[in-house]
């Protein structure tokens, strides 16, 4: 349903049929989840439920094919979505439809969509890291709003509005399921139970925070080179 024109040239006709058919409304907008906040309050709350808060050119493809080129895009952690506009002078924007067979591109970044079902309890966006001959590590960024507090009492201290972001690695298996893993080197070398040894000791050897995006995947890269 979606297409390109000769090459690399997508029709500007084409260009916002496509853009209709793979936009709902945006989340964010209602914040459902906690009470309304204009712009301004939204502005105002301490941490932000995007990486990058300004739109980022990029590109969505469908399954492997590219639909659509040069599109302004962000991922929103709290609503779990890719926020999209069709112009990058737009004021307003939508987001990409959950669909498995879309996958954005923004830099380097690569951001696809996994249903929760039953090889998989938890779905959602989930950001590539790494590709291995065996396994992929994705990392699932979850973004929680807590509501400003008023100090109770002269010993508390008031708390502002703030996002509060949290980052979780899973294991993705070429037969298609995804798997948590744990960030303390004991627990992962438990999960990784075909090479428990080696894994420990890279992971000693190097000295590795497995909190930190780049040591999870210097470990994964590992480990599906001796598997």
């Amino acid at each position: 349903i979606i297409f390109m024109a000769t090459g690399d040239v997508i029709s500007q006709t084409n260009l916002n049929d496509a853009y209709n058919l793979m936009v709902r409304k945006s989340d964010i907008e209602q914040l459902n989840d906690f009470e309304v906040l204009s712009e301004e309050e939204l502005a105002g709350v301490e941490g932000s439920p995007y990486e990058n808060r300004k739109f980022i050119m990029g590109n969505i493809y469908q399954n492997d094919k590219l639909v659509l080129k040069n599109v302004p895009l962000r991922y929103n952690s709290f609503a779990d979505e890719i926020e999209m506009k069709q112009n990058s002078s737009d004021t307003e924007y939508n987001a990409l439809i959950k669909n498995p067979e879309y996958f954005v591109k923004m830099f380097n970044d690569v951001y696809i969509f996994v249903p929760k079902n039953s090889s998989n309890e938890e779905g959602g966006y989930f950001k590539i890291i790494t590709s291995g001959k065996h396994f992929d590590l994705y990392k699932k960024s979850t973004t929680t709003y807590l509501a400003p507090r008023e100090a109770r009492t002269s010993y508390e201290v008031a708390q502002p509005a703030k996002f509060v972001t949290k980052d979780t690695y899973f294991l993705m298996s070429k037969d298609g399921k995804l798997g948590e893993l744990p960030t303390n080197r004991n627990k992962i070398s438990k999960v990784l139970t075909s090479r428990t040894k080696e894994i420990k000791k890279f992971i000693d050897k190097n000295r590795l925070d497995l909190e930190q995006e780049a040591d999870m995947a210097r470990l994964i890269e590992y480990y599906n080179s001796i598997l």
